[in-house]
């Protein structure tokens, strides 16, 4: 029988004793495990310890979906955790994750104050031209290093500097041709690089401009958000806006490559990095359960910013998109998963006025609404939920819609398929496990939407 969510939430008190941390994986991943050798002694530290070790994925919090005793799945759930730290604790300064999605992959640094690497820059700057595409507040924190450090690498570098503001209305075509208009005035070449220094719409708005001007040419992101370090970073796509349909006018181009400095995110306020937090629960969801239990028993440090903590957060997420991403290169369903919350989220925000909600925050509801499903369907059981919400309680995001937000309203803004249900991402067994569905029980699905639109309100 379904639990209400305080009824779940008073096995808080005792959920230490429960660390089902078993998850199936598919894909590449299985192919690792399959010819797994377990040690008849898995009771001691040491054999743990070799497991943890010698199998590359562990090092991610992956523990095989073999094991079958829930004592050994406690002990592997501490001594991957314990992984986990230890890599937190003794990464090195500039930390790399390779995006392969399609015919050119790049890097994606990750560090703190790795701005000043220019070492970095100096790899992947192509010509004597740049143009930097940055926003007004950025512009004002980072431009001058920015700029120092090309002065550096670049002998007579010819540097053009265009702010556009970092509103999500920016990503029209009127701000391409601005970007456009820029370089051809100041008569840049197909050896110019692009720079995109923001959040996520100026690096969209730097992506697709560098795809069409010239025929395309080389550019580079700098995302200073962490949702546009942990989403947009990891891309085989820039587009920006049409009025009819948002997803019309885009373009498959990559960077040269991404360069993340954790130091940007000192400055941004409190509520974006919440919402950039919500997009890493969900990456954990998706495929590292363990990730999930580290980022709920870490939320403290990762919410007062620690550079260690958030680097390893940042890499792991990217990660995660990745490697979803170079096993789906032809854009077919097994990416779909990575819409976890997200359709949703979407019916929210269009639902809520003008920035009364962040993106991530509606997502985070979102996500919680197709845990809640899945709980329903038994496809979950009471651990997943409970961490997940935890971890999203912990991190002070919205877990329950607005009271004004009806049944009715939300029903007409979803995407609608399948006789009047949507195509949903839903967890499905163990955390870190997810699939792309429209065959579930619609009577659970209108229970759900029963629960959060009359019963479970903010």
């Amino acid at each position: 029988m379904h639990r209400d969510y305080s009824s779940r939430l008073l096995l808080l008190s005792m959920y230490w004793k429960f660390e089902f941390v078993a998850r199936l994986d598919n894909g590449c991943c299985a192919c690792t495990w399959k010819s797994c050798f377990f040690p008849h002694n898995l009771g001691s530290k040491n054999s743990l310890r070799r497991l943890l070790t010698i199998h590359p994925i562990s090092s991610h919090g992956v523990v095989p979906s073999t094991c079958k005793s829930l004592v050994l799945q406690r002990r592997l759930s501490v001594f991957a955790r314990s992984a986990i730290n230890s890599q937190v604790a003794d990464g090195p300064k500039v930390q790399e994750v390779q995006v392969t999605i399609s015919g050119h992959p790049y890097p994606i640094y990750i560090g703190h104050g790795i701005l000043s690497e220019i070492e970095i820059l100096k790899r992947h700057i192509k010509g004597k031209s740049v143009l930097l595409i940055t926003n007004s507040k950025v512009s004002s924190l980072y431009m001058d290093q920015i700029a120092a450090s090309l002065d550096r690498i670049v002998d007579a570098i010819n540097l053009e500097v265009i702010i556009l503001p970092e509103v999500e209305r920016s990503k029209w075509k009127e701000n391409v041709f601005k970007v456009v208009d820029k370089a051809a005035e100041a008569k840049m070449d197909r050896t110019t690089t692009f720079i995109g220094l923001g959040g996520g719409v100026i690096n969209d708005i730097c992506g697709f401009s560098a795809a069409v001007y010239e025929g395309g040419v080389n550019f580079i992101q700098i995302p200073t958000t962490l949702t546009a370090q942990v989403d947009v970073a990891v891309a085989d796509e820039t587009g920006i806006y049409h009025l009819l349909d948002k997803q019309t006018i885009c373009s498959y181009y990559e960077p040269e490559c991404v360069i993340v400095d954790t130091n940007t995110l000192k400055t941004l306020p409190d509520k974006q990095l919440i919402s950039g937090i919500a997009e890493i629960i969900k990456f954990s969801l998706v495929r590292d359960g363990i990730f999930l239990r580290w980022l709920k028993d870490n939320m403290e440090t990762l919410l007062a910013r620690g550079p260690n903590i958030m680097t390893y957060a940042i890499r792991r997420s990217c990660e995660i998109k990745a490697d979803i991403l170079s096993v789906d290169s032809q854009r077919g369903q097994i990416r779909d998963v990575l819409s976890l919350g997200r359709t949703f989220g979407h019916a929210i925000e269009i639902t809520m006025e003008p920035r009364e909600w962040l993106h991530g925050e509606a997502l985070a509801v979102g996500i919680v609404m197709a845990l809640d499903l899945a709980h329903r369907l038994d496809w979950i059981d009471d651990t997943v939920l409970i961490d997940a919400i935890v971890a999203m309680e912990r991190a002070h995001l919205p877990t329950a819609l607005p009271a004004y937000i009806s049944k009715e309203i939300l029903l007409q803004n979803l995407s609608l398929s399948n006789g009047g249900h949507p195509s949903l991402a839903l967890p499905k067994g163990p955390a870190g496990n997810c699939v792309f569905t429209s065959s579930y029980d619609k009577e659970h699905f209108d229970a759900m939407l029963d629960f959060f639109c009359l019963g479970r309100r903010e």
